[in-house]
């Protein structure tokens, strides 16, 4: 399902979107669509979503469980972005004339967490207390326990059956009476709930009584957890005596960790993995300058070089061969890209996932502060391009839109009739949309034009990858040690996914 979540989410942009269209537009050819046409449409829509909020949830469960889900921390106002999250739900709570109540404890401390991931939480748990509730009101309330803030989610619904608690956090497991299984929805959202909370090395629980309604609630440390960044020589200190032992002690044998030295002038890497892990100790260094005088202080078992791409890597690794030269330290190379984030890539004003809608799309366009007269649609399949010319034609009947398939061929187009804005496609024939970027930010006369990235490829959460693994001994192999290495390798990469994503044994 994750690996091929691109595929589900083309169609249903198209379902959704057009449904979308058609409902604020209902005339077509000067004919009006029937009331219960349109009607059958909001039924055909709402299933859709449906099965794309499915595909989400799936995606976020599966990297979840194999240690992929990562979280992009940061210092943050829990409180504003609370009430935030709660706006997007107040049109549910309104259309069920259920009250709302947002409580937020005065002077809460900032606190290091993945705004986005939190806010996914938040809606989660209030779109779930909003749907089990018919009437009266659902709470919420944030406070500061010292260490740590509490949120706790509020309703006066149906509540919880007893049989049913323990059991409510597992993966697909919808509680309550057959009869209300159109109030449903998946059975992920506490789970991905419990999963992010837990990351954020955090607790989340449920109480709750049948017919009184229910409240779950979750607590967030308020400090990032601490991770070690300095050397060996912090567990020495000179003004010890030393005293020899008469009688040593009878403790277990433990096994050696590995040190490895990271070179990463990306940063991904060291966002990818800290500095912890059970096998290996990892010391990151951003410039292939300082690892010499590093590892003069801290010897280590190897050296990681991350390069922005496979092109790049062999120039990294031979430079570093050569600054190691004699040395028996092996140096590793990988080609991870920088993650991919609006906020860190020039030129990228917003990155929408597919389904995206016409309510998203023009809000985008309208938050531009500029004009928009021509727009350039880059995206290879056919008919999601037709479909978002036409929706960007709806927003006005000013702007002209123009349609290309790929890269290569938007860039030309570009040349010759600059656009306002371009909308574009990640995954695409001949020159992605990672590829056109990279070109079109080096272009002085191009590099002002505003991106907004569509895609059904979700990026933020898609699973870095490198496509390259790189490996050289600056002392050099003979020929039957690089053969028995690479068997060894070959061995290695041909276990499943899974098996990799396993600590060593």
């Amino acid at each position: 399902m994750a690996n091929i979540s691109h595929e589900f989410r083309t169609p249903l942009n198209m379902i959704i979107g057009m449904i979308d269209i058609l409902t604020r537009k209902p005339d077509v050819d000067g004919e009006t669509i029937p009331v219960f046409l349109r009607e059958d449409l909001e039924i055909v829509r709402r299933n859709a979503s449906y099965l794309a909020d499915m595909v989400n949830d799936v995606l976020d469960m599966s990297q979840s469980e194999t240690g992929q889900l990562l979280l992009r921390r940061e210092w943050g106002d829990l409180g504003a972005d609370l009430r935030n999250a709660v706006a997007v739900v107040q049109p549910l709570l309104d259309k069920k004339q259920l009250r709302l109540n947002v409580v937020v404890a005065d002077d809460l401390p900032r606190i290091y967490y993945d705004r986005a991931r939190i806010r996914q939480v938040v809606l989660n748990l209030v779109s779930n207390a909003a749907r089990y509730t018919d009437a009266g009101e659902v709470s919420v309330e944030v406070s500061d326990e010292s260490d740590h803030l509490l949120v706790s989610v509020r309703d006066t619904g149906l509540g919880i059956p007893a049989d049913d608690l323990e059991r409510v956090f597992e993966p697909f497991y919808q509680a309550g009476n057959v009869r209300e299984r159109s109030r449903e929805g998946s059975g992920l959202g506490l789970n991905i709930c419990k999963q992010i909370v837990e990351l954020h090395e955090g607790r989340i629980w449920v109480e709750s009584q049948e017919g009184a309604g229910t409240t779950v609630t979750f607590r967030l440390p308020s400090e990032p957890p601490a991770l070690a960044s300095t050397p060996a020589l912090r567990w020495l200190d000179q003004d010890w005596v030393y005293v020899n032992r008469t009688q040593w002690p009878a403790v277990p044998h433990l096994p050696n960790r590995q040190r490895m030295v990271v070179c990463d002038e990306t940063g991904v890497l060291q966002q990818l993995y800290g500095s912890e892990r059970p096998y290996v100790e990892l010391v990151h260094v951003n410039d292939l300058n300082k690892v010499g005088s590093l590892l003069a202080q801290m010897p280590a078992h190897a050296l990681l070089i991350n390069a922005y791409s496979p092109q790049g890597l062999l120039t990294q690794v031979e430079a570093a061969a050569r600054s190691l030269l004699g040395s028996d330290l092996p140096v590793v190379g990988c080609a991870f890209p920088p993650l991919y984030q609006s906020d860190n890539l020039p030129g990228v004003e917003r990155i929408l996932t597919k389904p995206v809608q016409y309510a998203q799309l023009a809000q985008v366009m309208a938050g531009l502060g500029r004009t928009v007269r021509r727009v350039l649609v880059v995206d290879d399949n056919v008919d999601a391009g037709q479909f978002f010319a036409r929706m960007v034609s709806l927003i006005s009947e000013d702007i002209d839109a123009q349609i290309v398939h790929n890269g290569a061929d938007a860039l030309a187009q570009m040349r010759t009739r600059v656009p306002d804005l371009v909308l574009l496609d990640l995954v695409m024939p001949q020159m992605d949309g990672r590829q056109f970027l990279r070109i079109k930010n080096a272009d002085q006369a191009l590099s002002h034009i505003p991106v907004v990235v569509v895609s059904a490829e979700d990026p933020a959460s898609k699973k870095p990858a490198s496509t390259v693994l790189m490996a050289s001994l600056p002392r050099g192999l003979a020929h039957e040690a690089v053969l028995q290495t690479a068997c060894k390798l070959a061995t290695l990469l041909a276990q499943s996914p899974a098996a990799l994503d396993r600590e060593p044994g």
